[in-house]
């Protein structure tokens, strides 16, 4: 009878630690979820709207120069006129970063400006001069960027990473030349990322002036991080 009481409770023993073994292991999973949850929950999303692939929600800001270099402070232009736009995009070191849609970055310029000439596979060189990446722009204004697997001196990189991989504040800035369309008007030209400018006035040339016809327009860019 002494041996059947000790059987039994080992048993309620065993069960016993069992039970307290399994009530550890539940608890250790819920503190590892909450874990988890709180981790991703932390973790920076691609852009306020989801689109890290579009660059109109990066624009840092805009400068426009003339075709002698000089910037356009009073918002006053003139229609045939080629200007360099300046179009700075950046990340906010934050929830803010770029992400590339099948391998590319891309914007469009707003529909008031055209370009004078398209332009393919141009390199973005880093500020010391090291190509770093490529562009596109075609006839419409459209954009397309991407980056080599370098960092932003144009080291190539172990881990097949590439400038927007490797920075949470990378910016870069094309300057696109560009001339004001015919039917463009005076008002707020919004560049993306509520970054605009404004325009005084759109004038007709001078007679007897002679407007640039931007046979040498293109586009270049100077990055950094």
């Amino acid at each position: 009878m002494r041996n059947n009481d000790n059987s039994a409770i080992g048993r309620f023993l065993a069960d016993l630690k069992r039970e307290r073994l399994a009530r550890i292991i539940l608890v250790l999973l819920l503190i590892t979820a909450t874990l988890l949850t709180i981790v991703l929950s932390s973790r920076p999303t691609f852009a306020a709207t989801g689109d890290g692939w579009d660059l109109s929600n990066f624009v840092n800001g805009v400068v426009i120069t003339d075709s002698q270099g000089d910037p356009v402070a009073d918002g006053s232009f003139v229609y045939g006129s080629t200007y360099t736009f300046s179009i700075t995009f950046a990340e906010d070191g934050g929830a803010n970063q770029f992400v590339y849609d099948n391998g590319v970055l891309t914007y469009t310029l707003p529909p008031q400006l055209q370009i004078t000439m398209p332009v393919t596979d141009v390199v973005i060189t880093a500020s010391n001069g090291v190509p770093i990446g490529q562009y596109t722009l075609d006839a419409g204004g459209n954009v397309e960027v991407w980056f080599d697997n370098v960092d932003n001196q144009g080291n190539p990189t172990t881990n097949g990473s590439n400038f927007i991989d490797r920075y949470q504040n990378a910016t870069f800035t094309l300057d696109i030349h560009a001339k004001f369309n015919p039917d463009a008007e005076p008002g707020q030209i919004d560049f993306g990322a509520d970054t605009t400018i404004t325009v005084t006035q759109i004038s007709e040339p001078e007679a007897g002036v002679t407007v640039d016809k931007g046979a040498s327009a293109d586009c270049q860019v100077k990055c950094n991080s």
